[in-house]
């Protein structure tokens, strides 16, 4: 066997062809993916290097914030501590003021307790001497139905009962219910 012009102008050509435009076909995608691959590689480094950039920011942000919330928790809890320390104040002034006022009060009471017990002490006293009053009209009365005044006399001569005065003061004697008539002693 020989080789064929005509059979290889026939069928080889057109198959060699077809071998050699898909062999460069081939060849052209692989140097495009290589070029895609190139492209695709420096794209990916491109983010690595935004993604440190950005790692790095956090870090920043992250630090400057921790900063922040440890100065805040300080003003916080200095500020808390000086309110707990005005609060513990005010509660020690109030209960000195209540303290203060329980003993007021106390004081009061024992005033009430003593005005009390005079009040009572007075009333007795006037009690008695109302008592003493009455008994003394009791007495007087009979003797009045007796010698029967005559109607100008009664109208004046009520029995003088003593004019009000403050309570303790000396009480002054009683006058007789009406003068002695005669022979009628006093």
């Amino acid at each position: 066997m020989g080789f064929d012009l005509t059979m290889f102008a026939s069928v080889g050509l057109p198959v060699g062809i077809s071998v050699l435009v898909l062999a460069l076909s081939i060849w052209l995608t692989h140097r495009a993916s290589m070029a895609d691959r190139a492209s695709l590689g420096g794209q990916i480094e491109g983010l690595r290097a935004d993604l440190r950039a950005l790692y790095g920011r956090i870090d920043r942000v992250g630090a400057d914030l921790g900063g922040r919330i440890d100065a805040l928790n300080a003003d916080l809890g200095g500020r808390i501590d000086a309110l707990n320390a005005d609060l513990s104040r005010r509660i020690e002034t109030q209960g000195r003021q209540i303290d203060t006022q329980g003993r007021r009060i106390d004081a009061l009471n024992a005033r009430v307790d003593t005005m009390n017990a005079d009040l009572g002490r007075r009333i007795d006293a006037q009690g008695r001497r109302i008592d003493g009053l009455s008994g003394r009209i009791d007495r007087l009365h009979p003797v009045a139905a007796e010698s029967s005044p005559s109607p100008a006399y009664a109208i004046s001569a009520a029995p003088d009962i003593p004019e009000s005065r403050p309570i303790g003061a000396a009480s002054p004697s009683p006058a007789p219910a009406h003068p002695p008539s005669d022979g009628e002693g006093a």
